[in-house]
C-alpha cells in the first residue's frame, strides 16, 4: 500500500488516441504548471497504433508524475475518461484534452476552486491555437461563463471534480461516448447530488477547433444528436418548441440559400457546422423517438 505521503492532490486526466503530433505541446503545458497542489498526469491511450505509446512511456521514465494507461476496449471518449478516473490516486481530478493546450495558472486555479467546490470548469480561449479563419461564425463557448440548458447549468469536458462526486455519479455515460456527456455529467450533478458548476475565470484552456468542412460536419452531426438525447432526457416539458422550430427553419432556409457559395473555401467550414448541426438533429429526433430539431 503507497505510503499517503506519495499520494498526490490532483489526478490530471489526459485521455488520447492516436495523438502523437499534437499531445507533446500539452504533456509540457501540464508539467510545467506551477502550483502548491502535488499533481500526477494519467495519459489514457485508447489503443493507439501510432506512436503515442512511446512517447509517453518514455516521458513517463523521466518523470515520476506521468503513468500511461491502456483503455482497448472501446473507442469512446466517456468510457476513456472513466478508465482514466479508475486509476486516479488524487483527492481532485481535472481533465484535458491532447490537442489542446492548458496555459500557465490552469492546475493551480482548477485546484484551489476544488477546495471550496466540488464541480469546476475552466474558462475557454480560442485566439491561441485557432485563426480568425476557423473562428469566423462560431461562438466562443464558455469564455465569459457557463451556459444554461434546460434550465440547468452545463459545462464542458474541461472540468475539475472531487473523485467521490465522479465516482457517486458512475463516471461520465458510455451510452454518450462521442458526445453529450459533458452537459449530461453536469445535468445529473445538479439534480441527483445538488452540485453546480462553478466556472473559473482563471483557468484558462486554450482550446483547438475543427479546422476542415469534413471534420466540422462530422463534428456537428454528433452534437445535433446528441442535443436531441439530451432534450429527451432533461428538456421534455422545460423549451419552448415552437421558438426552436422557428430558428430551425431560418437555418433551414439559411442552409439552403447559401449552398451555392459551397465553391468558396472560406465559406464550407460555417456551412457544415449549420448543415450538420441540422441533419444530427434530424437523424437524433428519429432514434430517439422525439421531435427536437
Amino acid at each position: 500500500m503507497p505510503d499517503a505521503r506519495d499520494v498526490p492532490d490532483v489526478t490530471v486526466v489526459l485521455p488520447v488516441f492516436n495523438g502523437e503530433r499534437t499531445i507533446g505541446d500539452e504533456l509540457d503545458a501540464v508539467l510545467s504548471q506551477v502550483t502548491d497542489f502535488s499533481f500526477e498526469l494519467v495519459v489514457v491511450d485508447n489503443d493507439s497504433t501510432d506512436g503515442t505509446a512511446a512517447l509517453v512511456d518514455a516521458l513517463a521514465e523521466r518523470d515520476s508524475r506521468v503513468r500511461r494507461v491502456t483503455a482497448p476496449d472501446q473507442h469512446n471518449l466517456s468510457y476513456v475518461r472513466n478508465v482514466g478516473v479508475a486509476a486516479a490516486r488524487g483527492r481532485f481530478v481535472l481533465f484535458c484534452d491532447d490537442d489542446d493546450i492548458v496555459a500557465p495558472g490552469w492546475l493551480q486555479a482548477m485546484a484551489s476552486a476544488l477546495t471550496e467546490h466540488r464541480l469546476v470548469a475552466s474558462r475557454m480561449e480560442y485566439a491561441r491555437l485557432n485563426s480568425t479563419e476557423v473562428m469566423r461564425g462560431r461562438a466562443e463557448f464558455q469564455s465569459e461563463g457557463l451556459l444554461d440548458l434546460f434550465g440547468y447549468t452545463v459545462s464542458n469536458g474541461a472540468i475539475g471534480v472531487h473523485r467521490d462526486v465522479w465516482n457517486q455519479l458512475g463516471g461520465n455515460d458510455e451510452h454518450l461516448g462521442v458526445a453529450g456527456e459533458d452537459f449530461d455529467f453536469a445535468i445529473r450533478a445538479q439534480r441527483d447530488l445538488g452540485v453546480v458548476p462553478v466556472f473559473v475565470d482563471t483557468a484558462i484552456y486554450c482550446y483547438r477547433q475543427r479546422a476542415g468542412a469534413k471534420s466540422t460536419w462530422i463534428q456537428a452531426r454528433r452534437y445535433g444528436r446528441s442535443h436531441v438525447a439530451l432534450y429527451r432526457r432533461y428538456g421534455q416539458g422545460r423549451v419552448d418548441l415552437g421558438a426552436e422550430r422557428r430558428r430551425a427553419a431560418r437555418e433551414g432556409w439559411w442552409i439552403i440559400t447559401r449552398a451555392p457559395l459551397l465553391v468558396q473555401p472560406h465559406r464550407r467550414v460555417r456551412w457544415a457546422r449549420k448543415a450538420g448541426m441540422r441533419l444530427g438533429r434530424l437523424v437524433g429526433s428519429f432514434k430517439e423517438r422525439v421531435v427536437y430539431l
